[in-house]
């Protein structure tokens, strides 16, 4: 029965593009049936990344969707990856985020999970170019 339910989950990769790497957040149903009222939050917000630093992009990553399909993703800006190096400094903090999402399946069952986003790694890794 668990086979025939939603399973939403969260991941972020580099996309390169002609001013640097950006770091895109990528939210995707693996399961078998449709995702509904998917909601995700961050603790601290991820605008915090994004709107710490001029961007011409400043999408929300937090759309809250109605529903994702099986097999189905999409992916959302949310930082040129040398403002996420430059976070620690502007924000005081690590760029380390605290995600839920929240999400129905079938006969409207709620399901969440919970992970952490830790951009330490991506951010300071000796193979990306420092501007």
């Amino acid at each position: 029965r668990d086979s025939l339910r939603p399973y939403v989950y969260l991941s972020f990769e580099e996309l390169r593009s002609s001013k640097g790497i950006d770091l895109m957040l990528v939210v995707k149903n693996t399961g078998r049936t449709e995702a509904k009222n998917v909601r995700i939050e961050s603790t601290p917000h991820l605008h915090d990344m994004q709107y710490a630093f001029p961007s011409e992009y400043h999408i929300d990553p937090f759309l809250n969707h109605s529903v994702i399909l099986p097999g189905t993703s999409f992916r959302v800006y949310l930082a040129e990856i040398n403002y996420v190096r430059a976070y620690k400094s502007s924000q005081k903090r690590e760029p380390v985020f605290d995600i839920t999402i929240n999400y129905d399946g079938p006969n409207s069952k709620s399901y969440h999970h919970s992970y952490t986003l830790d951009f330490r790694a991506i951010a300071f890794n000796k193979l990306l170019p420092i501007e």
